[in-house]
């Protein structure tokens, strides 16, 4: 098989898509040229990125040994809480969960655009540059940010949590509540007009502002300690949403208003209501009795009611509760391929 002549060098973990997109960019090729070629040499009649061969077919034509665009699973694969044996954090090497695709640094990509699933957040500690969706900012060198990305990288990652998963959509979405609820100005907007935003108000706008924060609020209010203590549904919620507000607003460095004990409120009902959820779960759709694991309940209701809290919490405060009947669950695949999507109340 001939070689392309211009070579590219692959981002760590780059995604099979966002290389031919730089391919097909630097030879000035069309992408659907590049994947009919891809689809000859593979021996397939229709094209899937998730076939080793089109990775082996494409690593030969760029001249890279055939391993080259394979994603090591040891240096960027996902703690996942699968059932294998136990539904708690851990590097899976049957299941082999990598990140979804995220934007990569372009300075990487050598000033191109393309999609990476490697064990990394927004903000690329090589060239200091964030990336995160459609936005793009070049930082200074030894950024204050720089220690945020290193606990996604390290302890928050062990956890399970990447940006994609959801726990970073709520602690913004606290974040925005605070500041909205706030007379005067707040660290958000400072640093918005230093960015030359209008004022944060997405995703990934809170996040580029309060990246610090927000990794902080995750780390800390979405630990499980914290969530013994507000998700008990056989106690008063009033306590518990105080308690909830008070973690978030000193975590922050400021105090409580109106607008985040709201926020903290419809968080906690939420949460309070998939924990009813799960303690019902029954284990199958055509069980009448047999409960769901309290273990596996929790991670069933997390993604089925969007509540990502609950992927943090310990099985036991489903301990001496009333578990009436609710629905069966279903086959432990599905259970293990549902998607993390970001809660109702968080900032999408």
């Amino acid at each position: 098989m001939r070689t392309l002549p211009i070579y590219v060098e692959p981002v760590p973990a780059e995604t099979i898509s966002g290389y031919i997109g730089r391919l097909a960019e630097s030879h000035c090729l069309e992408v659907g040229e590049i994947r009919r070629a891809l689809i000859r040499e593979a021996g397939r009649s229709t094209w899937s990125d998730s076939d080793p061969r089109v990775a082996v077919a494409l690593a030969r034509l760029c001249g890279l040994p055939d391993d080259a665009l394979e994603v090591s699973f040891e240096e960027h694969g996902m703690w996942t809480r699968c059932g294998h044996p136990r539904w708690v954090p851990q590097k899976c090497w049957r299941c082999r969960t990598l990140a979804e695709p995220h934007a990569a640094c372009a300075e990487c990509a050598g000033g191109f655009t393309t999609t990476t699933r490697a064990r990394t957040g927004p903000l690329c500690l090589m060239h200091s540059r964030w990336t995160l969706r459609g936005l793009a900012v070049k930082l200074p060198a030894g950024t204050y940010m720089s220690q945020a990305e290193r606990n996604l990288r390290g302890p928050l990652w062990e956890r399970g949590i990447a940006i994609h998963t959801g726990e970073f959509n709520l602690a913004a979405a606290a974040i925005l509540a605070w500041a909205q609820g706030n007379d005067g100005g707040t660290f958000l907007e400072e640093r918005a007009q230093r960015f030359g935003l209008a004022g944060p108000a997405s995703f990934e706008e809170v996040m580029l502002c309060g990246y610090p924060e927000v990794v902080r609020i995750v780390e800390v209010a979405m630990s499980p300690r914290i969530l013994r203590g507000v998700l008990q549904v056989s106690r008063s919620a009033l306590p518990q949403i105080d308690g909830f507000a008070n973690v978030i607003a000193n975590t922050l460095g400021a105090t409580v208003n109106d607008s985040l004990h709201d926020w903290a409120g419809a968080v906690i009902g939420h949460a309070h209501r998939a924990v009813l959820y799960a303690a019902g779960l029954r284990r199958t759709k055509s069980a009448k009795n047999a409960l769901c694991p309290q273990d596996r309940a929790l991670i069933v209701a997390s993604g089925t009611k969007r509540a990502c809290l609950l992927r943090h919490v310990s099985p036991r405060i489903l301990d001496g509760l009333r578990r009436g009947h609710t629905e069966g669950t279903s086959r432990l695949s599905v259970t293990r391929r549902f998607p993390l999507e970001p809660d109702e109340l968080a900032l999408q």
